[in-house]
C-alpha cells in the first residue's frame, strides 16, 4: 500500500478509537521510510538525455540539405522561413571593440 495510504488508514484507526501506541510505530516507520525516500530523489544525480546514436549524421545531412536549399532560388526563401524558426532572438554583445552576434535557439 501507498505510503500516504497506509498513513490515511493509521490516521482513521485512531480516529475510530484504536489507541494510539497499537498505530504508533508503524507510522513512524512510515515517515522515517518517506524521508529517506525523498532524500534519494532529491540526492538522485539529474539524468542525462539521450542522444541519438547517429545524431551527428542526421545533423549533417539536415545542414546539407538547408544548405542546398538555400542556393536554389526556387528553395531559398522557404529555407530562409526555416532558419528563422531555429532563432528566436538575435542579439549583437560589444566584445573588444567589435560586436559579436549571439543567436539565441527557441527553449534556450
Amino acid at each position: 500500500m501507498h505510503f500516504k495510504a497506509r498513513q490515511k488508514v493509521l490516521v482513521q484507526a485512531l480516529a475510530d478509537g484504536v489507541p494510539a501506541r497499537t498505530v504508533k510505530d508503524e507510522m513512524i516507520t512510515l515517515e522515517a521510510r518517506e524521508d529517506e525516500l525523498n532524500a534519494l530523489l532529491t540526492s538522485r544525480p539529474a539524468a542525462e538525455p539521450s542522444l541519438h546514436p547517429n545524431l551527428a549524421t542526421i545533423y549533417r545531412d539536415k545542414v546539407a540539405a538547408l544548405h542546398e536549399a538555400l542556393a536554389d532560388p526556387a528553395t531559398k526563401d522557404e529555407a530562409f522561413n526555416i532558419i528563422r524558426t531555429l532563432i528566436d532572438e538575435v542579439r549583437l554583445v560589444p566584445e573588444n571593440g567589435e560586436l559579436r552576434v549571439v543567436t539565441c535557439s527557441p527553449g534556450m
